[in-house]
């Protein structure tokens, strides 16, 4: 109720600055809507402050931050043919940059010898799905 008050306070002052364009009208105006926006911005912040004390695990507070910060939970995927093309796309750009960074560290003198002996090839595939069902959790 009192919220209403502040607000039908606020559109008469503005209809006020507006008709008669003085200063001391406009800066009647900023001051109620400085004040306005400070209300709101407390009482938000009350609510969200006992909503999130009132969170019974973790994973509530994080649904709670992603409500509040508007992000969108939709995995985008890259076009792909099939499930399969694209996961054998993923799993072949990681082994590649697994064998770049291999590369890359055999060159140094301070990488243990183990390191330096051990082939990818001894490594087992990053992704070898059985069968299409084995990827139908996907969708």
């Amino acid at each position: 109720m009192k919220n209403s008050i502040v607000k039908r306070n606020l559109r008469k002052l503005e209809r006020q600055k507006k008709h008669s364009g003085l200063t001391v009208h406009t800066q009647m105006f900023d001051a109620a809507a400085k004040a306005y926006r400070l209300k709101c911005n407390t009482a938000k912040s009350a609510y969200y402050n006992v909503v999130i004390l009132e969170a019974t695990d973790q994973g509530a507070v994080f649904k709670i931050a992603d409500k509040l910060l508007q992000t969108t939970s939709d995995l985008i995927l890259p076009k792909h043919d099939s499930p399969l093309s694209l996961a054998n796309d993923f799993a072949q750009f990681f082994s590649d940059k697994v064998t770049k960074i291999q590369s890359t560290l055999t060159t140094t003198n301070d990488l243990p010898l183990l390191l330096k002996l051990l082939p990818l090839s001894h490594l087992p595939p990053l992704l070898s799905p059985s069968s299409m069902s084995s990827l139908n959790w996907m969708y």
